[in-house]
């Protein structure tokens, strides 16, 4: 009998999978009503934290999406990734509840090299969005849940309500947050 390495298993989603994002969103609430402190830097740690928690809830090398590349290569050259960077999470909160914010905190399994990729299209000017990044840096990346390759559809279509919530946070934000 074969045994696959952990990040070439099929899919199964944690059957703590919804605990851990209720328990990210109450804990992540109960450190924004803390009067004076912790400081914002501590809140954004705390909100760091919340994020990889609800973000590895299927497990850090099991997550539902993966690049075609991390499914050939061995554990040692992939990392998990985080579809809509944590930077973008912490200014989306400002306009969308916890909750919300934290159902975008999606992983994908990629190559250390892919990874090095994604974070160029971070540094444009004109960086892309969550998906529209894997497309951008040109990763195909499958989704596990069904075997079959993201299309560019499908990459645009949940990018777009993202793209949207930033587009507020930008012009409707709580003004405290300054664009990296």
């Amino acid at each position: 009998m074969t045994i696959l390495p952990r990040h070439s298993r099929p899919y199964e989603p944690s059957s703590s999978r919804e605990a851990r994002l209720d328990f990210a969103v109450k804990a992540m609430e109960a450190v924004y009503q803390i009067p004076a402190e912790p400081s914002e830097e501590w809140k954004k740690k705390f909100f760091w934290t919340a994020v990889w928690l609800v973000s590895e809830r299927d497990g850090k090398y099991s997550p539902r999406y993966r690049s075609r590349a991390a499914l050939d290569s061995d554990e040692k050259f992939v990392q998990h990734e985080h579809i809509f960077p944590i930077k973008d999470l912490w200014l989306l909160r400002t306009v969308r509840s916890l909750e919300a914010t934290l159902n975008f905190a999606e992983g994908c399994l990629v190559t250390k090299e892919e990874h090095q990729r994604l974070s160029a299209e971070d540094r444009r000017i004109d960086r892309p969005y969550g998906w529209m990044r894997y497309l951008s840096a040109r990763i195909e990346v499958v989704d596990m849940s069904t075997s079959q390759s993201v299309t560019p559809a499908e990459m645009s279509e949940r990018t777009a309500l993202f793209a949207k919530a930033m587009w507020q946070t930008r012009f409707h934000g709580d003004g405290k947050e300054e664009w990296e």
